[in-house]
C-alpha cells in the first residue's frame, strides 16, 4: 500500500531511529515541530514557495486540508522530492494555525505519535489510545455510505498512517485484556470488527476474553486450516496444545505447508516439540530435537522448500502419531 506523504516520512522517521544506516536525508526525518514560524516561512522562500506569514490566513481560509494546501502553491513540474518538502512544512504550519480544522491527515499524526509513545512506554498512555480510537471509529462510520464493504474504508484511511492499523488494534485489544479492561476490550472489537480485513483475528481476541469454550475454539481452527496466515495458525496451535491430538496434528501439517522461511519452520518445530513434552512422548520429542540441531546453523531468512528433509521428517511423525 502507498502511503500518503506525512505517513511516508513517519515510518521513515521510525525506522531510522530502529536502523540509522537507513538511507535519508536530514529534511525527510527532522522533527519540525521545534522549528519556529519565522524559519518555516524562510525555508518556503527558499524553494520559492508564495506561502509568507502575512498570507498564510488568506490561504487558510481557502483550503480545508493540508493536501488543499500543497496543491495551492506548487505546480505540476515542480520535482516531486520539492513537492514532498514543501508538504512537510505546509503540514506542520496547518497543523498549528489550522488546529479547528478536521483533517484526516493531521488526525492520523497525532495517532500515529500517540501509537509510537505507547510502545516506547509499555502502553502508559493507553486511555489516551482509546479516545483516539473513539473518533477513528467515528471517521470511518462517516464514509460507510461511500462502499459496499466496510474493510474498503479501513484500507483507504490507512494510508494515512504510519502504523499498521489494523495490527495495532488487535494488539491494543489485547493488551486490554490484559489490563483486565474486558468491557472496553469488547467494545472495541464489536467497533471496528466490521472493517477488518482479518476478522478471525478479533474471533481470537474474543475467545481470549470470554475463555475456553469448545465451538469457539473449533471455530478458530476451522479459520485457521482456511486461511493461509501463519501467525495466526501458529496461535491457534498453541491453544491446541494441550488439547486432543487429532486436530492439532491436522492444524499443524496445514501450517507446515504455509511456512516461508527457516524461522517459521524453527517455530513450528519448537511448538511440536512442547506439544509432545506435554504428551511425555519421547521418541518424538527426541527426534524433533534432532531435527532442530541439524538445522542451528541455517539463515533464519532462508527459503523453505516443499520438499526440504526437516519439513518431510516432521509430517511423517505427524502421519504416524
Amino acid at each position: 500500500m502507498k502511503k500518503e506523504i506525512k505517513a511516508h516520512y513517519n515510518l521513515l522517521k521510525a525506522q531510522v531511529v530502529w536502523d540509522p544506516s537507513t538511507p535519508h536525508e536530514k529534511w525527510m526525518v527532522e522533527d519540525l515541530s521545534y522549528v519556529s514560524d519565522a524559519d518555516l516561512f524562510k525555508r518556503l522562500e527558499e524553494m520559492r514557495v508564495p506561502v509568507t506569514g502575512k498570507n498564510l490566513k488568506e490561504y487558510l481560509e481557502e483550503i480545508e486540508t493540508p493536501e488543499d494546501f500543497l496543491e495551492a502553491v506548487t505546480l505540476e513540474t515542480d520535482p516531486p522530492e520539492k513537492v514532498e518538502a514543501v508538504y512537510l512544512i505546509l503540514f506542520e504550519l496547518f497543523k498549528r494555525k489550522a488546529f479547528d480544522k478536521g483533517s484526516l491527515s493531521v488526525f492520523a499524526d497525532l495517532l500515529d505519535s500517540c501509537i509510537h509513545t505507547y510502545e516506547a512506554t509499555s502502553g502508559k498512555n493507553w486511555p489516551d489510545i482509546a479516545i483516539h480510537l473513539h473518533q477513528l471509529h467515528h471517521i470511518l462510520r462517516e464514509n460507510l455510505a461511500n462502499v459496499k464493504n466496510p474493510a474498503e474504508i479501513l484500507e483507504r484511511v490507512s494510508r494515512f498512517f504510519a502504523y499498521d492499523l489494523e495490527g495495532f488494534l488487535y494488539d491494543f485489544i489485547a493488551d486490554l485484556i490484559d489490563r483486565s479492561e474486558e468491557v472496553l476490550a469488547q467494545q472495541f472489537i464489536d467497533l471496528f470488527y466490521d472493517y477488518l480485513t482479518k476478522s478471525y483475528w478479533f474471533s481470537l481476541l474474543e475467545f481470549y476474553l470470554k475463555g475456553n469454550d469448545e465451538i469457539r475454539l473449533e471455530n478458530l481452527v476451522d479459520a485457521a486450516n482456511e486461511k493461509k496466515d501463519f501467525e495466526f495458525s501458529l496461535e491457534v496451535l498453541h491453544l491446541l496444545k494441550e488439547e486432543e491430538s487429532d486436530r492439532f496434528f491436522q492444524l499443524l501439517s496445514h501450517t507446515v505447508d504455509i511456512s516461508k522461511d527457516e524461522a517459521d519452520f524453527v517455530e513450528l518445530l519448537t511448538i511440536a516439540q512442547e506439544f509432545f513434552e506435554v504428551k511425555d512422548r519421547q521418541r518424538e520429542i527426541i527426534e524433533i530435537k534432532k531435527i532442530l540441531d541439524s538445522r542451528s546453523q541455517i539463515d533464519e531468512k532462508r527459503r523453505i522448500h516443499p520438499q526440504d528433509a526437516g519439513c518431510t521428517h516432521l509430517k511423517k511423525i505427524v502421519e504416524r502419531t
